[in-house]
């Protein structure tokens, strides 16, 4: 009954261990595998031992993942790795919009206004320098 129970107890808290590495108390696992294969023959002693352990090197190479990605984030230059999936929804990437049913053709009145009609005469045109020149310097 007691190894049934040591039996239970090690391969439940190795499997907690696997799925929670960061809380996982090593030391009390070995302490829990070493417990359950006193008592048991050689061959299976070695057997139980070589599983057990197995899981244990599993559980410190979780762990070690969790800690090192947790200082790549801290030291990532670049900022957070965020996945795409995660943010697609939330960004836009490009926009086309087709505005020609809202834009209208320009007016032709409006540029008549400003074309030479035949009422409107023009009064430039060349003008000698020393008349300018005459015309400029004169007294009021």
């Amino acid at each position: 009954m007691r190894t049934t129970q040591l039996q239970l107890n090690l391969w439940d808290d190795l499997e907690q261990a696997t799925v929670a590495p960061e809380t996982a108390d090593i030391a009390q696992l070995w302490t829990e595998l070493e417990q359950f294969i006193a008592g048991l023959p050689l061959e299976l002693r070695l057997q139980t031992a070589g599983k057990a352990i197995e899981q244990i090197a599993e559980v410190f190479a979780l762990r070690s993942d969790m800690i090192l990605s947790a200082w790549e984030e801290a030291h990532n230059d670049a900022g957070p790795a965020v996945d795409e999936d995660v943010i697609a929804g939330l960004v836009r990437q490009t926009m086309n919009l087709d505005l020609s049913e809202l834009m209208e053709e320009p007016v032709a009145a409006h540029r008549q206004r400003y074309s030479r009609t035949p009422s409107a005469i023009s009064v430039a045109g060349p003008v000698d320098k020393a008349v300018l020149l005459q015309k400029l310097f004169q007294p009021l």
